[in-house]
Parts: C-alpha cells; structure tokens; sequence
C-alpha cells in the first residue's frame, strides 16, 4: 500500500492499473529504489539499472547484451554512472546493435526519444513504462503483438514498419499520433487508425489492405502512401482534402477520378496500375510532380491547367502523340521511356527541361531538341537515330546515352565538353576523333562498334571506366596516360598483345 502515493506523483493511476508493478521501475529523481521487502514481487536485482547492471553475469545473455549496448553508448563501465545518466536521459539511439530483450530500457523513464530500428526484438513489454515517449522507431524487427505500446499516449511520431504485425488495435488510443509508418507488414484491417485524427502523414504500403473506409475520418492527413495493396476502389479517399502526397503505386487501379476532388495534391504517384483515362487531372492544378508509369495510356487530355508541374512520368505506356506537353513550360524532368513516340516536335517549348528521357521509341529526328540548352541528363538509346547535329548547341549535358541507335559519327559531340558520361555502344561508329575535345568525361561506352584507333582518348585523363568490347582494336598503347582508369573492358578485340596500359593490370578485362 505504500507504494500508490509514490507512483501517482509519477505516472496516472491509469497506467499504474494498465501496467502493474512488477512491470515497470519505480525509479525517478528525489526517490529511492523501493525496497524488495516493500513489493517482494519485483526482484531485488531488477529495482534499478545500477543493481541490473551490477548483476548482469547472472542474468540472460539477451539481457546482458543490451546492458553493454547501454554502457558502450554511454562510454562508461560504471554501473552508478550509467545508472545517473540514464535516468535523465531523453534521446537514445540503439538501432543495429542486434538488442533483442529491452528489460534494461525500462529503467529510462525520462526518454522522449527512442530508435530500436533494425534489431531482434519482439517483446515490447518493457516499453510500456516509458510513457513520456513522443517518438518511438521500431522498425525491422520482428514484433507480432504491440499491445505494451497502448500506455504511450504522449506519442506523435511511431514507426513500427517491416515488422509482422497484423492487429492494430493496441494503437486507437494513441490519439497524438501524427506521423504513423505501418508499412511493410500483414495489416488488413484499419479500423482501430479511425480514432488517429491528429494524423498528418500514414505510411501503409506492402501490406494486404483493400478497404479504405477507415481512413475516411483521417482528414488531417496531408501525407499517404497505400503502393502494393490490393486497394481497386479508392473512393473513399475523396474526405481527405488535405492531402499533399498521394502514393496508389501497384494497387490495381482502374478507376481514379474519386481523386479530382483532391485539389491541394503537390505529388501523385500511380505506377504500375491499370489506368487509361487522365481527365481526372485537369482539377489538380497545385501538382509538381506526377508519376504514371506502366500504366494502360494511349492519348492524353490536354494539361494546360497544369502549369505547375515540374516532374512528369509516364514511362511504358502506348503514348505516341505529345501534343498534351506543349504548354508544360516549367517541366524539369520529363520520362517517356518505352512509348510509341515518333514526332517530338511538342518538346522544343519545353526550355526548363534539366533530364530527359526518350530511350525506347521509334524517334529518328532528333531537330525539335536542339532548343532545350538547359538540358543536363539526356537518354536516347534504343531509337532510330543517326544523325547528332540538333545536339551541338546542348552544352550543359553532363550526361548522354545515345546507345542502340545507327549512329555513325560522333563529330556534332565535340562541343559537349562538360559530358562527364557518354553511352554509344551498339551503333555503327569507326572514327572517334572528335571525342579528343571531351576533356570532363569520366566513364565512356563504345562498346560494339566498329573502332580500330583509340589515339583520340590519351587526352582524356579523367576517364574512370571505359568499355571497348567487340570493336576492331589491335593496339591500346595511346591509353597509357590515363592513370585515372580503373576499369578497362577490351574483351572480343582482335588485340596484338593482352597487355594492360596502365597499371594495376587487374583493371583491364581482355
């Protein structure tokens, strides 16, 4: 009995009711440790950290692991010491240090912060006392049962992902929550997340959700992120207007114009779904960044209204016509990777463009290019290309990948000089003088082509990594500057002699 006028001046009866005594340490600065004879079911050796610490050779290996892991972090062998310092201590930071029994950390009752990622823990029992935690990591461990988490009201920020938890009911009354990550897990059912209206952001992805009616009450919610759940109807997402950052990646999605009343969304991710219809779009005029890759598209809606966005994706799709781009003036990054595409005239108002990538089409003209001089990332592989003369006046590239084309020359690439990575394996190329100018290149393919001379790359001295395969090289001596190198693949070259030209030799593949 003497013990409750201790405690409620530490914790609310509530959780002393919740927890029980042989739970929880009642340690705390101007009390003593209460006497074994006093509660003689907590154990003498578990009253304070300094009498755990002191008999840690008797205890568990699991036990006395995580007890060094606290002393090591403390830089401390001292039993009292650590003891001192661990009652007022308010951060900590245990992740990957292979802990498995947290016994100890329930001695730490003035800890805000807590990070446990990437241990072996299951058992949070001993958590159940920290009850002024506000922001608790647990993430790639192996919990099943969170019921001990149920007393840490004061929590804004948890974060319980790549775990194997199925039950989310020991989290409703956490209603302080406003940054909750539950992906990665066997969560089905969301109905206990009903309660967590203080929700700013949810991470929910890689689990085995499909009703969304829960979230419905969420509309605090300005971040959320549903990729790789069997969702199909998103209907019940229109509530949350607040919503920035929307992430639908492989849900199984046809139909999405439930989102048009989501008109604050910045981001919108819809990769690999089953999506054809875009008319949805022309409401969601604050987007910057939009990413529909892998999807069931063929024409686009015009998206004049969208004059915001900044990142468009729209990666192996059946698009063909790009008419819908011409007034996306403040684009930066463009993906049309694996497409119909033909004609990019629509392009050469798109001046902002920084990256760009059209590999994977059927573009032969490449003229509609020549305007966009901001460009620094810039793929064209696997096209129809021969001729290079719209790219002379692209002198920002730092990056460009002309691979799988019919490339014949690389002369209208001597005005790049602040290239840095050139791509132009498999096209038909023989004479490589004009790359003599490419001072800035650090990693260079001519890989299957028809050179025979490489006297052009002894100028090159920060080459790194330069890929040579299958062309008609009999003689690498004119490489022996480049003290930079450290990979050289001449492998299906009809070489004179296998000698590397720089050294070690182990960097050249023959």
């Amino acid at each position: 009995m003497i013990l409750i006028p201790i405690l409620s001046r530490l914790f609310p009866v509530g959780i002393i009711l919740t927890l029980g005594l042989s739970n929880c340490a009642v340690i705390s600065q101007g009390f003593e440790p209460v006497s074994s004879s006093s509660s003689p079911s907590i154990p003498p050796e578990v009253q304070d950290f300094t009498n755990l610490c002191k008999n840690r050779s008797n205890l568990s290996s699991d036990v006395a692991k995580t007890i060094h892991e606290l002393l090591k972090k403390l830089e401390t062998t001292d039993c009292l010491q650590a003891n001192q310092t661990l009652l007022n201590l308010t951060e900590l930071n245990l992740s990957n240090t292979y802990i498995s029994d947290l016994t100890p950390l329930k001695f730490l009752v003035s800890l805000k912060t807590l990070n446990l990622n990437s241990n072996q823990i299951s058992d949070l029992t001993p958590l159940s006392c920290l009850t002024h935690l506000t922001q608790l990591h647990l993430s790639a461990n192996q919990i099943v049962d969170i019921r001990p988490l149920s007393s840490l009201t004061q929590l804004t920020q948890l974060d319980l992902s790549v775990n194997q938890i199925s039950d989310l009911t020991f989290l409703s009354n956490l209603t302080n929550l406003t940054d909750l990550a539950l992906f990665k897990n066997q969560i089905s059912d969301l109905s206990p997340l009903n309660t967590l209206t203080q929700l700013t952001r949810l991470q929910l992805f890689t689990n085995q959700i499909a009703n969304l009616s829960p979230l419905a009450k969420l509309t605090r919610l300005k971040e959320l992120h549903l990729d790789s759940n069997p969702l199909g109807d998103i209907r019940a997402l229109t509530p949350l207007k607040n919503l920035t950052e929307l992430h639908l990646d492989s849900t199984q999605i046809k139909d999405i114009q439930a989102l048009s009343s989501l008109t604050q969304l910045d981001k919108l991710y819809l990769n690999s779904n089953q999506i054809s219809n875009l008319s949805f779009l022309e409401n969601l005029t604050q987007l910057t960044e939009l990413y529909i890759k892998s999807n069931k598209i063929i024409t686009i809606p015009s998206l004049e209204s969208l004059t915001n966005l900044k990142i468009l994706a729209l990666n192996a799709n059946q698009i063909s016509s790009l008419n819908f781009l011409a007034t996306l003036t403040q684009l930066n990054k463009l993906y049309l990777t694996s497409n119909n595409i033909q004609d990019i005239s629509p392009l050469s108002n798109l001046t902002n463009l920084q990256e760009l990538y059209l590999n994977d089409n059927q573009i032969s003209n490449l003229t509609p290019l020549s305007s966009l001089k901001n460009l620094v990332v810039l793929d064209l592989s696997q096209n129809q290309i021969s001729e290079l003369k719209p790219l002379s006046p692209l002198r920002n590239l730092t990056q460009l990948n002309i691979s799988l084309n019919q490339i014949k020359t690389l002369d209208p690439l001597a005005s790049l000089t602040n290239l840095t990575d050139l791509n132009a394996n498999q096209n038909q190329i023989i004479d490589i003088k004009s790359i003599s100018s490419l001072k800035a290149l650090k990693t260079l393919d001519l890989s299957q082509n028809q050179i025979n001379s490489l006297n052009s790359l002894s100028s090159l001295k920060n080459l790194h990594t330069v890929s040579l395969q299958k062309n008609k090289i009999s003689e690498v001596k004119s490489l022996s500057g480049l003290n930079q190198l450290k990979e050289l693949n001449l492998i299906g070259n009809p070489l004179s002699k296998k000698e590397c030209p720089v050294s070690p030799e182990s960097i050249c593949l023959f």
